[in-house]
This record gives C-alpha cells, sequence and structure tokens, in this order.
C-alpha cells in the first residue's frame, strides 16, 4: 500500500478508490507534501483503514457515483486484482521497496456495494457475500438481488438470464456481454441452481433487515422476486408493509415496480395498501414519465385478473408478447374494483401531455391496461393517442405484440378508429406478417372481430393463408381465437374473398403464387400455397370442397377454412385419451413450462346468437404434441361458434366428436353460463340433434344455479335452443328459470332482442307462465315499448307470442304497445299487421276505435300485398272487434281477397265468409263466383259443410236476394241423382234427416245472431266514436268489474273472479237513470256523467272542437272539465295507487321518478315569428327544438291522451288583473296534477267558464308517458317543449306538476315584455298604508317565509307582473316547500294546510297519516300546493300599487355581506341581473367553502328574453315610480360557514320593520369596500357589531381576501351576460349596470 512520504495518517478513501482506476501513481492533494498513492495488487482490499479528517472525506458522497461510473470506464477490469474473486494480479510498482499493509478486519458499507457492482461472474458475487454478508444492510441485500440478474446467463434457464433492467429501464445495468462462457467447467445447469441458492440465500437476510428498507430497496427486492418468480407470500406482505406508509416519498419507477411485481406473483394487496399506492399515486402524478404511466396502467389491468380469480403468478412483463394477452373483449368492467375511476383519470390526465413521447410499447401497453380495467377514456385522449398511433404505425415504430396488445386495448373499450387507422394498421399487421408468432396473429383476429373492422379480401386471403400454414403452430386458445375473429371477419368481405380465392387457385397452378387486383384485394398480394398439402389454405371451388354455404348467400366456397375445421376435430377426438382441463378460467395450458395470458373474449353478436370468449396463449410451437392437446371447455365453445356461424358443414363424424367433447367437459362448460349458451346456439346451428342422454346432462349441468351470473341471453339462448331440439327442460331447471327470469324482468335488463327467443321458446314448448310471470313480462316489455326499443317486426312478435302463452296483459299494457305502434306505422309488413291484429284480439285488448280508424287507412291502399291468411285474419279481427269499416275500404279488402280465396284452407275460408256476414259485407257477383267456384274445389268434412252452406246463403241472400245454394261433394259423385253425398255409404235417407235437423238448428241459431248482426248493420250505418258501444266493450265492461285490472294479468285460460266487495267503485256519482241517448257525431262527443260544479254541462264540444285539439289530433274517451276539489279527492283516491289523504285533510300526491323539475330538458320551439326574440346559446335555459321534433311529441301525448279512461281539462286564468289576463287550458289524465293547476290558477265562475272561449296557451300533460330519446334534439325520456307559435307545451316522462307552474311562468315571461309589462319572480305583500314590498330571492334565502306575513297581507308569494298601475299576482295559489316546516316558524304556511291542499312527495306514518316535514325519504324538495285564500288575511283580488321598498334576498355563506345594505339604481340592476346567494357545502368530506350560485333576474331557468331585458325594464319602472331597493342578507355573519353563525329569523324580521316604518330611510350610512355598499350604521332591533361584517370577523385579513374572493365571482359572472347584452338594451346601459358592480 502506498503511503505518505513523511508518514502519519495514510490517504483518504476518496483518492484511495480513484488509484483503483490506473496502475500509476496518483497524488493525493490531501497529504501536507502531496504523497503519491501506489496501488499493489496484494494489498488493495486494505484500502484505507484510518478514516481521513480532511475535507476529502467530507465531500467523498458527492462524487461516488461518478468515481464508480470512471472504474466501469478503466481499461483494467476488477476481477484481474486479487481481491479473493478469482483473477491474476497486477504488475508490480516501479518503486523498488514494497511496503508492506496490514489488511483490516473489515471494509466501509460505500465499497461494498462497489465490489457488488463491479461484479461480472457468479462466482465474483458469491465471494463478496461470503466475505461481508455479516455486515450487509439494506443497500447491499438489495443491491445484490438487482445486480445478480445483470450477471451473464448464458444458459438462459431462468428470467435473470436477459438484461438486467427493470421495466424502466434504470434500476440497475445491463450486463456487459462476454463472449466466452463464464460459468465453470461442470455446466450451465450447476450455474444456474448455484444462483438460485445464491439469490435465496439474498433473500433470506431481508427479513431481519426489513426495518431499515427504504421505498428504494422494497421495490428492488420485489421487483427481484418477480423476475425468478420467487412465490413467498410472507416475505412478499411483509416488504409491502413495510413501505405502505412511504410510497409518497419515494419515486414513480418504485411504486410502479411494487405494483408490477405483485401482479406477475400473482398477489393481489389489500385494499388498505392500495388506498395508501392510490395516494402515492397523487403524490407523484407530476413526476410520472410515459414509462410510468404505461406500466401503472398495465399494472393495474393485470391485476383485475387477480381480482376475479383468473391471474396467472408467471406472466411475462410488459412489452413481452404476452403484455398484450388477456381478458375478455366486451367484458365488464372491473374499473372501480381494481383502481378508482378518479386515479384512472389522473393518469390519462398526465398520460394526455405526454402521448407524442411515448414509445410504441407504451402506447401498446397504455391501452391494454386500460382495455382490462374497462375504462372508456375521454373523446379527446383518444383522438390524441390514434394520432400517435397513426404517426407510430407509418413509421414502423410497432412489432407484432405491441400492434395485438393495441388492437385488443381498443377492441375491449369498445373504440371505433377512423378508416385512416384502419388502413394503417392492417399495412402494418401485413408487413409484420412472415414474422408474426401464432398468439398475436390470432389475438388481432379476434380484436378486428370484435370491432367490426372490414378488411380487404385481399388482406383476409394473406392473412388467413399465412395462418393456415402455420397452423400446426397453433395451439388451441390461438386455434379458438382465430377461428371466432374469422367468423366475424367472413361475412364482411366473403364475396370478394371467394371470388379471389377462386381466381387465385388457377394462377397458383399456373404460377405457383398468387396476387389480386388492387380493387378485389385492396393491393395486398397472396402468399403462395405450399406443395406439401397446404394449397387448401387459398382454396378451391365449391364442388371440390366439403364445406356448406356460408352467410354470404350464394358463396359456397369455404374450403380455405377446411384445415381449420380439420384441426379442431382432432382435438375433439383427444377428449376421449385426455383429461380435459379446467373451463371457463384463463384457459391456461401447461405445454412449454409456460402459464398463459388470461383468456380473451368475444363481445355478444344478436344477429348469429351468442358469442363467447376467446383466449390467447404463447404456447411451443411445431410438433404433434402441439397438435394433440386438448380444448379447455373456453377454447371448444369458441370453435364451435366460430364453425357455426361461419355456415360450415364439418359432417357427422366431425359433429359427433362435437357432441362427445361437449359431453366429456359439460361442466366445465356450463361454469360460465354464456359458453353453454354458445355451444347448444352452435350445435343448433350446425343442424346437429343430440339423443335424451346427452340432452339430460347438458340440462342437469346448466341449471341456472349461478343466479348473480346469467344474463338475459342465456336464458333466451338455452330456451330456444331445447325448442329446436323438442325437448322440454326438467322440472328443476323451469324452477330456476322462472326465478332468474323474473329477477331480470324486474331490473329491466331483458332486451327485446333477448325478451323474443326467450317467449318464442316458451310459446314452442308450450310452457304455461306462471301469472306472476306474464304480469312481470308485461311490465317489462312495456317499459322497452314506451321507450321506442322495439321494432316493427318486434311489436308483432312480441304481442303473438304473449297471445301464444295465453297472457291477459292488463289494459295500460295494451295503451303503451299501442302507442309504441304509432312510432313505427308506416313501417309495417302485411306479416306484422296481421301477426299484432291476431295477437291484440286473442289478448282481447281494448283497440279503440281511432286505432282501427288509422289501421284501415294504412292498410287500404296496400291490401293487395297481403296472403290469403293475412286477409283471413284481418276480417277476422274486425269482425271480432264489431268494428264497421267504411265501404271503401270492404271493397279492397274483398277485391284484394278474391283471387285469394283458393289458396285458404277450409277453416280460413269459413272464418273469412262467416266474418263477411258479420261485417254486412255485400261483396260483388265476381268475389261470390270465386267463392262458389273455391268451395266446389275442396271437399269439406260434413260439420264444415254445413256451416260453410249457412255462409255462403247468407252472403248471397243479402247480395243478390236469391236462394240458398246448394253445395255438392268434391269428389266423384257429387252431381249423382241418388241423393248419397258421395262419402262412404250413408243413404239417402239419413242424409235428409241430417238436413233437416241443421236446417232447424241453423233456424235456432240465426234467431240467437239476429240481433248482432242488427248491432253490425247500426254500427256500419251510424258514426263509431260516440256510440254507446264503445262504453260497454268488453274492455269496458271487464275495467268497471275488475278490481286492479290494469295492474295484473292473467292467462287467457283463467278467467279470475274478484268479489263484489272489492270492485272500485264508479268514477263518479251518476245522476238520475236516463234513456241511452242516440250516438252524436264526433265532434259533440259526451261526457260522461258528472256531478261536477263547473263541468261546462254535459257538452264535449268545448274541446274536441277547439282548433288546438283538431290540430293535434285530441279525441279522448271521457272528458272531466274543471271537477270541484271533492270530485278530484275521490278520483286521485280511487285511481291513483300512492295517493292518501293527510290527518289534516290535505291529499299527499307522489311523482314518482322526478321529483323536481328538469331544466336539461326544457326545449323551445325555434320558428320565424319568435326567434329572433329569445335569449339562445351562453348561458341561456333556451335548448331549441326543430319544429318537426315538437310535432313528433305532441302527436305521442295526444296518442296517450286518446288511450287513457279519462281526461282532465282545468280551464283557468293567469294575472288577477282583468285586462291582463291569459286564459290557459290544461289536459292531463291524473286527478293530482287537475287538483294542482285547480290551486296555481286563477279559478273562474261559473258563468266564466261558460264563456271561456278559446285558450291563449294550451298545455298538454302526459307525463305518464316517456318520451322517445331517440327523436331528434332529445336527450332523455323526458321533455318539456314550449311552442310560441302555436302557443302550446308538450309534457312527457315527467309527472312533477311544477313543470307545469314554471311552464306558465315561462309563457308569461315571453308575453308580458311584449306588451310593456314586467314580469318578475317575486313575493309580494302590502302594508295597511297601502306601501307595497317585494321579495326577490332564490331557494333557501326565505322569499317564501318573509313574504308571508302575519302584519301584512300577501299579495302572492312567487310570480308578479308590474305595469303601469301597479303589481298583481299572476297566480291563484301557493307553491311553498314543506321541509324542515314548523308552525311556530311559518305559521301563515302551516295553517294553509288543510282539505284542498297538496301535499307533494312527503313522508308520513302509514298508520295515523301524519306528515313528517322533516323527512328526506323521498325528496329534499318537498313542496305544498294550496290556494291563496287559504292564506289569513290574503287580499283578494291579488292587485296592489306600485312597490315603495324591493328586497334583493341572498343567503351570503361567506359571511361578507351585511345583513342590510340600500342599493342605488345602478347596484340595483347589477344584483338583479346576477340573482346572488351561496350554498353551503354541507357534509362532504374535504370541502369547507360554500359555492356561489348565480341565477340572472332571480330564477334564470324560466327566462325567455335576455336577463338585460327584464333589467332594464325594472330600472325604469323604478325611475317613474319610485321606491328604494335593499340587499338583504340572511345568511352568516362573523365569519363564514363553519366559522360564524348563520342570521337569526328575528333579526331579520326587525330589519324588515325598520324598511316598513320607515325608520331604516333615515338612518346614517357608511360604504363598504369593495362593492360600496351602503349600510346603516343602527337599525332597531338589531345588534350594531352585526351591521358591519368586517367588525365581527376575527381575522381582518381573511375577512378581506373573502371579500375580493366574492367580487371577483360577481364580476366572472357578469362577464357572461356583458356582451350578447348589448343587443338588447344598447352598450350605454351595460356600462351603466356594470358600474354598480365591485370595484376590484
Amino acid at each position: 500500500m502506498a503511503t505518505r512520504a513523511m508518514g502519519g495518517a495514510g490517504p483518504c478513501r476518496l483518492h484511495t478508490q480513484q488509484a483503483l482506476n490506473s496502475t500509476s501513481g496518483r497524488p493525493c492533494p490531501c497529504g501536507p507534501d502531496g504523497a503519491t498513492i501506489r496501488v499493489h495488487a496484494d494489498s488493495l482490499a486494505a484500502c484505507c483503514p484510518v478514516p481521513s479528517t480532511s475535507y476529502c472525506h467530507e465531500r467523498a458522497a458527492a462524487p461516488r457515483r461518478r468515481v464508480g461510473s470512471s472504474q466501469r470506464r478503466a481499461s483494467t477490469s476488477l476481477h484481474a486484482l486479487n481481491l479473493g474473486l478469482g483473477g491474476g494480479s497486477l504488475a508490480p510498482p516501479t518503486s523498488p521497496v514494497r511496503p508492506k499493509v496490514v489488511k483490516p478486519t473489515s471494509i466501509s458499507a460505500p465499497l461494498i456495494t462497489t465490489y457488488i457492482k463491479r461484479c461480472e461472474r457468479m462466482e465474483q458475487l458469491q465471494r463478496v457475500i461470503d466475505r461481508n454478508g455479516a455486515s450487509f444492510n439494506h443497500v447491499h441485500i438489495s443491491a445484490a438481488l438487482i445486480h445478480s440478474l445483470a450477471v451473464v446467463d448464458e444458459a438462459g434457464g431462468d428470467d435473470g438470464s436477459g438484461s438486467g433492467s427493470s421495466i424502466h429501464g434504470a434500476t440497475h445495468s445491463g450486463s456487459s456481454g462476454h463472449s466466452s462462457s463464464p460459468w465453470p467447467a461442470s455446466g450451465p445447469s450447476s450455474a444456474i441452481s448455484a444462483m438460485h441458492a445464491l439469490r435465496m440465500r439474498l433473500l433470506a437476510m431481508v427479513p431481519g433487515a426489513v426495518h431499515q428498507f427504504d421505498v428504494q430497496a422494497v421495490a428492488n427486492t420485489m421487483y427481484v422476486m418477480a423476475r425468478i418468480g420467487h412465490r413467498d407470500i410472507d416475505l412478499l406482505e411483509t416488504l409491502l408493509s413495510a413501505a405502505q406508509y412511504r410510497m409518497d416519498v419515494g419515486t414513480p419507477q418504485n411504486a410502479v415496480n411494487m405494483l408490477w411485481a405483485c401482479v406477475v406473483l400473482g398477489y393481489s394487496p389489500d385494499r388498505e395498501w392500495m388506498a395508501l399506492y392510490y395516494d402515492a399515486i397523487d403524490a407523484l402524478i407530476r413526476q410520472y414519465g410515459p414509462q410510468d404511466l404505461a406500466n401503472t396502467l398495465w399494472a393495474a389491468g393485470r391485476l383485475t385478473t387477480l381480482v376475479g380469480g383468473s391471474g396467472s403468478p408467471s406472466d411475462p412483463p410488459p412489452g413481452s408478447s404476452g403484455s398484450s394477452s388477456g381478458g375478455g373483449i366486451g367484458g365488464i368492467s372491473a374499473v372501480g374494483k381494481v383502481m378508482p375511476p378518479n386515479v384512472v383519470s389522473t393518469l390519462l390526465q398526465q398520460a394526455y401531455r405526454q402521448l407524442p413521447s411515448f414509445s410504441a410499447q407504451q402506447l401498446a401497453n397504455t391501452v391494454w391496461g386500460l382495455g382490462r380495467l374497462g375504462f372508456k377514456p375521454p373523446s379527446a385522449w383518444t383522438a390524441a393517442f390514434l394520432q400517435c398511433t397513426v404517426e407510430g404505425m407509418r413509421t414502423g415504430r410497432f412489432n407484432s405484440a405491441e400492434l395485438s396488445g393495441m388492437v385488443w386495448g381498443m377492441a375491449r373499450l369498445g373504440l371505433s378508429p377512423p378508416p385512416a387507422w384502419v388502413t394503417g394498421f392492417l399495412k402494418c399487421v401485413y408487413t409484420e406478417l412472415p414474422r408474426m408468432p401464432a398468439s398475436d396473429l390470432a389475438q388481432i383476429l379476434l380484436a378486428l372481430g370484435a370491432m367490426r373492422v372490414q378488411p380487404p379480401s385481399g388482406w383476409m386471403l394473406a392473412v388467413i393463408g399465412a395462418a393456415t400454414q402455420r397452423l400446426p403452430e397453433f395451439g388451441p386458445q390461438e386455434l379458438a381465437n382465430a377461428l371466432l375473429g374469422i367468423a366475424r371477419l367472413w361475412p364482411a368481405a366473403s364475396t370478394a374473398l371467394v371470388a379471389a380465392a377462386g381466381a387465385g387457385a388457377g394462377a397458383s397452378r399456373a404460377n405457383g403464387a398468387v396476387s389480386c387486383a388492387a380493387e378485389g384485394a385492396g393491393g395486398y398480394a397472396i402468399a403462395a400455397a405450399s406443395a406439401n398439402g397446404s394449397a387448401a389454405a387459398l382454396g378451391s371451388s365449391a364442388s371440390s370442397s366439403g364445406g356448406g354455404g356460408g352467410p354470404g348467400g350464394d358463396v359456397l366456397s369455404l374450403s380455405i377454412l377446411r384445415a381449420w375445421v380439420d384441426a379442431a376435430g382432432v382435438r375433439f377426438e383427444a377428449y376421449g385419451s385426455a383429461s380435459c382441463s379446467p373451463g371457463g378460467g384463463d384457459g391456461s395450458s401447461s405445454s412449454g413450462g409456460r402459464a398463459s395470458a388470461p383468456a380473451a373474449g368475444a363481445a355478444a353478436d344478436d344477429a348469429a346468437g351468442p358469442s363467447g370468449r376467446g383466449s390467447s396463449s404463447s404456447s411451443s410451437s411445431g410438433g404433434s404434441s402441439v397438435r394433440r392437446r386438448v380444448l379447455n371447455a373456453q377454447e371448444l365453445c369458441n370453435v364451435l361458434y366460430a364453425v357455426a356461424r361461419l355456415g360450415l358443414s364439418p359432417g357427422p363424424a366431425w359433429a359427433r366428436a362435437a357432441l362427445d367433447a361437449v359431453r366429456a367437459d359439460v361442466h366445465n362448460v356450463a361454469a360460465v353460463p354464456r359458453q353453454a349458451a354458445m355451444a347448444a346456439w352452435a350445435l343448433r346451428r350446425l343442424g346437429v340433434q343430440p339423443d335424451a342422454e346427452w340432452l339430460a346432462d347438458f340440462m342437469s349441468a346448466t341449471e341456472p344455479r349461478r343466479l348473480a351470473r346469467v344474463t338475459s341471453m342465456e336464458l333466451s339462448t338455452l330456451l330456444q335452443c331445447f325448442a329446436a331440439w323438442r325437448s322440454a327442460p326438467t322440472r328443476r331447471w323451469l324452477a330456476r328459470f322462472w326465478w332468474r327470469s323474473s329477477h331480470l324482468l324486474m331490473k329491466s335488463q331483458v332486451p327485446p332482442r333477448h325478451m323474443l327467443p326467450m317467449l318464442a321458446g316458451m310459446a314452442s314448448l308450450r310452457l304455461a307462465p306462471h301469472a306472476l310471470w306474464a304480469k312481470i313480462a308485461c311490465r317489462a316489455s312495456a317499459v322497452g315499448l314506451a321507450a321506442g326499443e322495439y321494432s316493427p317486426r318486434q311489436l308483432a312478435s312480441v304481442a303473438r307470442c304473449l297471445a301464444l302463452l295465453g297472457v291477459r296483459p292488463s289494459q295500460r299494457w295494451g295503451r303503451v304497445f299501442l302507442l309504441a305502434a304509432y312510432n313505427h306505422w308506416g313501417s309495417f309488413s302485411p306479416a306484422h299487421w296481421a301477426e299484432m291484429m291476431w295477437a291484440l284480439t286473442e289478448m282481447k285488448v281494448h283497440v279503440p276505435h281511432e286505432w282501427l280508424d288509422r289501421f284501415a287507412a294504412a292498410t287500404g291502399p296496400h291490401l293487395h300485398a297481403f296472403n290469403g291468411r293475412q286477409l283471413s285474419v284481418v276480417v277476422w279481427t274486425l269482425s271480432a272487434r264489431a268494428y264497421a269499416p267504411s265501404a271503401g275500404y270492404l271493397s279492397a279488402l274483398l277485391q284484394a281477397s278474391a283471387p285469394r280465396l283458393a289458396t285458404l284452407s277450409d277453416a280460413q275460408l269459413l272464418d273469412t265468409v262467416w266474418h263477411l256476414n258479420r261485417l254486412r259485407a255485400r261483396p260483388r257477383q265476381e268475389w261470390v263466383l270465386a267463392l262458389v267456384g273455391a268451395c266446389r274445389a275442396r271437399a269439406f268434412e260434413p260439420r264444415v259443410e254445413g256451416l260453410m252452406e249457412r255462409a255462403v246463403a247468407q252472403l248471397i241472400a243479402r247480395v243478390t236476394a236469391g236462394q240458398r245454394l246448394q253445395l255438392r261433394s268434391g269428389r266423384a259423385g257429387r252431381g249423382s241423382s241418388s241423393g248419397t253425398r258421395g262419402r262412404g255409404t250413408r243413404g239417402g235417407a239419413k242424409s235428409a234427416q241430417a238436413t233437416v235437423r241443421r236446417k232447424r238448428l241453423q233456424q235456432q241459431r240465426d234467431v240467437k245472431e239476429e240481433p248482432q248482426l242488427a248491432a253490425a248493420s247500426t254500427a256500419t250505418a251510424a258514426p263509431r266514436s260516440p256510440s254507446p258501444q264503445r262504453s260497454s266493450s268488453p274492455a269496458r265492461v271487464v275495467q268497471a268489474g275488475t278490481s286492479y285490472v290494469e295492474s295484473n294479468v292473467v292467462p287467457s285460460r283463467t278467467v279470475r273472479k274478484v268479489p263484489r266487495d272489492t270492485r272500485p267503485p264508479e268514477p263518479l256519482p251518476r245522476g238520475p237513470a236516463q234513456q241511452q241517448q242516440q250516438p252524436a257525431p264526433t265532434s259533440q262527443k259526451l261526457v260522461p256523467a258528472k256531478g261536477g260544479v263547473h263541468d261546462g254541462g254535459r257538452d264535449a264540444s268545448f274541446l274536441l272542437n277547439s282548433p288546438h285539439a283538431i290540430d293535434a289530433g285530441l279525441d279522448p274517451k271521457a272528458v272531466y272539465r274543471n271537477l270541484s276539489v271533492p270530485e278530484l279527492y275521490e278520483l286521485a283516491l280511487s285511481t291513483e295507487k300512492d295517493s292518501r289523504l293527510s290527518s289534516n285533510g290535505a291529499l299527499m300526491a307522489d311523482s314518482y321518478k322526478k321529483k323536481g323539475r328538469s331544466p336539461k330538458d326544457k326545449r323551445v320551439v325555434v320558428e320565424p315569428g319568435s326567434e329572433g326574440d329569445i335569449w339562445w346559446g351562453g348561458a341561456s335555459p333556451n335548448f331549441p327544438m326543430d319544429e318537426s321534433t315538437f310535432l313528433v311529441n305532441r302527436q305521442r301525448a295526444a296518442d296517450y291522451l286518446n288511450l287513457v279512461e279519462r281526461v282532465y281539462v282545468v280551464d283557468g286564468y293567469v294575472n288577477w288583473k282583468a285586462s291582463q289576463r291569459l286564459k290557459i287550458r290544461v289536459v292531463c289524465t291524473r286527478p293530482y296534477h287537475a287538483l294542482f293547476m285547480h290551486n296555481m290558477l286563477i279559478r273562474p265562475t261559473r258563468e266564466e267558464l261558460a264563456d271561456f272561449g278559446e285558450p291563449d296557451f294550451v298545455i298538454y300533460n302526459a307525463g305518464e308517458f316517456p318520451a322517445n330519446s331517440r327523436t331528434d334534439g332529445m336527450t332523455s325520456d323526458a321533455s318539456v317543449a314550449l311552442s310560441f307559435k302555436s302557443n302550446e307545451m308538450v309534457i312527457l316522462g315527467t309527472q312533477y306538476a311544477g313543470e307545469m307552474k314554471k311552464g306558465v311562468f315561462t309563457v308569461l315571461n315571453y308575453l308580458m315584455p311584449k306588451r310593456g309589462v314586467l314580469s318578475l319572480h317575486s313575493g309580494c305583500n302590502v302594508g295597511a298604508d297601502g306601501d307595497v314590498s317585494m321579495f326577490f330571492g332564490l331557494s333557501g334565502t326565505g322569499k317564501t317565509t318573509l313574504s308571508a306575513d302575519t302584519h301584512r297581507p300577501l299579495i302572492g308569494d312567487d310570480e308578479h307582473c308590474w305595469d303601469s298601475e301597479g303589481v298583481f299576482n299572476a297566480e291563484g295559489g301557493c307553491y311553498a316547500k314543506a321541509i324542515g316546516l314548523k308552525q311556530e316558524k311559518e305559521p301563515v304556511i302551516w295553517d294553509a294546510i288543510k282539505f284542498g291542499t297538496i301535499l307533494e312527495n312527503v313522508d308520513y306514518d302509514v298508520h295515523s297519516r301524519v306528515v313528517d316535514y322533516g323527512s328526506q325519504k323521498f325528496t329534499e324538495n318537498t313542496r305544498i300546493c294550496y290556494p291563496i285564500e287559504f292564506v289569513e288575511g290574503a287580499r283578494i283580488p291579488c292587485v296592489a300599487g306600485h312597490p315603495k321598498n324591493i328586497m334583493l334576498l341572498c343567503c351570503d355563506a361567506f359571511g361578507v355581506l351585511p345583513p342590510v345594505s340600500k342599493l342605488t339604481p345602478e347596484q340595483a340592476m347589477y344584483f338583479f341581473v346576477s340573482g346572488y346567494t351561496a350554498k353551503v357545502a354541507g357534509t362532504e368530506v374535504g370541502v369547507t367553502e360554500p359555492t356561489a350560485t348565480f341565477s340572472a333576474c332571480f330564477g334564470s331557468v324560466f327566462l325567455v328574453w335576455h336577463p338585460m331585458k327584464y333589467a332594464a325594464m325594472l330600472a325604469q319602472q323604478m325611475a317613474q315610480h319610485g321606491g328604494s331597493v335593499w340587499l338583504i342578507n340572511t345568511g352568516w355573519v362573523g365569519g363564514k360557514y363553519g366559522v360564524g353563525e348563520r342570521i337569526s329569523l328575528k333579526h331579520t324580521r326587525a330589519v324588515l320593520d325598520s324598511i316598513h316604518s320607515g325608520e331604516l330611510e333615515k338612518a346614517d350610512f357608511t360604504k363598504t369596500p369593495v362593492f360600496g355598499l351602503q349600510v346603516p350604521t343602527a337599525c332597531p332591533g338589531v345588534p350594531s357589531e352585526l351591521l358591519l361584517p368586517n367588525t365581527s370577523w376575527a381575522d381582518q385579513g381573511e375577512f378581506d381576501a373573502s371579500l375580493s374572493r366574492l367580487g371577483q365571482m360577481f364580476a366572472d359572472n357578469f362577464a357572461k351576460y356583458e356582451h350578447d347584452g348589448e343587443k338588447y338594451v344598447g352598450a350605454e346601459l351595460v356600462a351603466a349596470m356594470k358600474a354598480g358592480g365591485p370595484q376590484l
């Protein structure tokens, strides 16, 4: 060892390490004389025994990493030094004297790390551990473990053989790449075992030193465990516990490595650890780079398999060929189970900024992980991702594994890439095709099939040809995936593909290669068929192939896939000699010593039947062992489904092998319900008929025992297959089927495409459903019918199936069905019409004559397209319903049926003639001759012949008044004079006796049928609509005599009689018995007798002759106009199932789904007359609707109103001032709605109602029936549409009564300003001296409470108008909130709750009917509706003078506004436009700040004009009539919400009393900062410290900051109206308003 010349302390540690890199001397600047340090090979292990005290030692740590890098660059390697690590020694020093140095007993920790990193052989690393293992700390252990992966392993036996870089490529350095083998003579196997033992020795040190481990050490240790496959759960949990509370202080790489190690080792961390992991992501998200983001999402995606229980502990790392495997395409989203959506969103936001810098592998891993999680990214993110991938594919950055992983993830997410992306992807796949592994190729085919991509035929031929040549390399999973993908891709390209294949076969024989033309093949060259028997890959003609017809129609050449079918058949046969693997899981295989990736599933295919789950694995290539591998259950089902979907005919032997394979593994097949459905569907599609024993085993295995997993698709498919096989399920199977299917039906989880096969299968098997099941099925189908989910074919099919099953649906179902038919009126085919009409008649569904009129008008011009059977059904239906069509329709019907009479069966012909008689039809002579010819050409049975004789005789007698026609038998001898009938040997005497008996019987029947024929004749002569027959039709009779018939479904074979005491009472008490009147014309339709006070008499022409009703097609069955409160109570309690009478006499009603208004569903029709006036865009609440959509909604509402049993009409007024009055008509279906508008509108007297005339505005409330969300401009099933052109409003899909009230107010907000009258959303009262006060405020500010003052009569609580003579109320009632109502606080509202009041959506005691006003069980928006007469002391009529005081109420939760302040005119306009209040955060965790809420003019959702227009009109009224404006804060003082306290109601009322008395007007005022409000210095009854808010705040700095922040909120809000408001009021007035705002 070199020493200093002058002796003393040895050289410093830093420069001793530097000396290791050179054999020459190097001076040490630390010494006093610059002594030179000489390094000798025999003494280097001593290093520096004496610690240096110089400054070099203090800074040794800083350049240490740099020193290490210089060591690695040295020309002399460390293993040549004599440190006991092997190798030779250095040359002796040039100095003649070699001093002796004593070696220390141990070395320092940094040098141990250095020695570990310099090891290049296993023996070197082992010697370091042997000598210094006792002093190893956490740094040494993790460094040794990481470096063990970097040691060269040429044997390639473990995961350490490859590159030593981590998944980030930065944890440790790679191997140096020596050319000579570092292993001893014993060979690589022993070295691998030694390395494994060395790693186990290092891992054994971890538990003892784990308390020292930091996040980096934990991450490195877990990473090594994952790389070597050491699955020690105890050690893993110990490491996770050591790092769980310190992950946020590590690096993103550490966090990713830990999660990656967990998923690779098949371990799912607990929820607590994962929650802390998500916190670490939030803390480190800004440091995440592309690699961190991609690997985090990849690991999270892999974790889904562990949560689902199908993970594989040895999956490959990201970026390998297996990184893109796993997961079912179109599977269930797992983002909520594994990673919360907000965490995924955070990662995507960070990735969005860095997407251009993502590598191809990172892009693939990112979308793969998202696909596994089932988290669909936003559209902007997807567009950016696709753009990056397009650029990457153009430059050829993607390999086959990345392509397969990327397309699989996109297919799983349901993304639809643009054509440019698809073109680039197909080109990349074609380029990689020669070197693409079988697993990637199968995965790509599967994903493209799931995405419904339509590749060019040349591409398909090239890919299928290449795959066919590599078929021996395909494992079971690859075979199943590829076949499934080809089955999906084949129909799109089958025609061009077969044409190209046929041309290619000839060219192949001539040239040995095939190429497609650019047009047919898309420019892709087809691989040549080799001469070793794979020529079938390119196909041949249909005559030489054994394939059957495919889905391409005339396409017969599918021999290109014969090799695939044969390969599947080989694996089917292997079931007899090999054990079956568990099916339904991940489809793992054991070949090659490597577990496969999880299963990749296929999405459902509604057109072809159920689909399954594909899977992909990395299996060994080549060899017969792969060909003979057995398909697991999942792969078996996928293969069967693909072969069936392709329409192949594999042959009887193949089919038998498939049946045997399914039976051998039937329990694994049935373990996943979709697999069982796939197998059954495929076998049925292939025409396979299983034997009874097979069916018994299959039914036993497929019982829906896993009830939570069986969906409607599986149930319907299995039932349909059983029906095709003519095998009824067992009782046990059926019992579970009824239970599970009813559960799905109740949850509306059975779409029409599954409902119809289910019902059809039941009908084919003649399964009689239970009454309860039938009721549930009808309710579920009604939901789909109302939502417009059924196509014309499905409408007819569902009705037919229900009729075949003997179901008797409710009348409500019938109404919904008839309305649904209106949506497809022009799309029904003759078959659909016939099926639908037959089913409705068979189920005894009441069909109004108006609907039949439309049916006749729609089918009349197209009767020539009906066949004989369909025409017979039409005739039978019309006759059964006692409907007399017009003469023109009957003539067209007879003309169309004449040439088809000969095609009818005997029964159909008899029915046609018999029911034509009932319709009183008078056919022409040509038709009669055709009928006689059809009768003479056939031989009737005796019974049928007799009936036919009478029917034809009646028909001819009515036409020609001739004699009875004698029919003869169609057999030989029918014209014999012997009197025989030509049937057997029966004599003439017996025949004559039989004829006499038949004539007598016919006479008796004619007497019985005469009244029916007379009734039919009357129906033909008289108009139908008002006919008494409608009120006595079977449906009406049943409804009047059966309890709850509308909500119960009874099979037609079981007529349930209801006791008389359970029948509901008549809708209204009837008057004295009257004689039956003759029918009146439709325009004079009668109203059922009612004892109403204001029923407008018995003449319904007030509605039916109205231009609005005529234009809308409104023609209801029964009209109830302006009923009294008791009558409405009776109807509500008898017809509405959830209406109840409260203990104080009020009516409690339920609005069901909608408990409040739906402002996002309000639409205004765009039409030239009002388009320029209405405020559109920006912050406007007015969403446009085109006129055609409005007419569709109005027609939908009118159709529903025409079908219900009764319609309620409320005629009333708005505006108490007679000169400004508007007439409003409300047409609704619920008594609750009629009573609501009875209370809210101004009720006319009897004389006013008699002279009501035409309304100014009409509301059609069909809220019980949903809107069609598929209509243009509609976003949901709720719609509130207004048209100022037709002055109508249509309500669909919401039963919340407040929509009608606010709809009328919206109309006022448009019409009143056109008259120069200001409409205001305010409360109003008047004092004893006539001084009027108006109150503006949003919800929660106290507007209703403060305006209801016991000392001041109420004008109104919500809607008012202000003209040149004063203010007046617009409504006839009040609509107050009920939540938290107490008598002591709001006595006026409490006392108004009595008989005639409506309590909306309140909770109550079911026994005592006492209302719980504090309950929020149903909604917080509980309401009370009562007439204004119920308010004690209210001024009637509600008209007053000009306001003296205007109060702008706000609830300031920031605590910076004073309780009261006086506003200037500019400030008044500014605050009026702003409409400010604040909402507190409530109990939400982590939210402490209140939220500012602005609503222009204190009611922006009801505005039609721009807010500036209303503000300008308010300023004009105040300038003309005077008055003071006050800003009153009912919110917090002394601090914001959570710190201060809310102003008491007593102090607020004291402020109002001071304003009303005039004392506050005389007070002294001081000005506040920012807003410039004038605040009184004193107010009677209010503590002075509350008047100035800043004096009650403890922290003045915080007060100033809150005040400035609120001022900025005001400014930002006003900016929304500032720019577009100038065109309404001018720039000058806008500037004046802005001057009244905060000065920031």
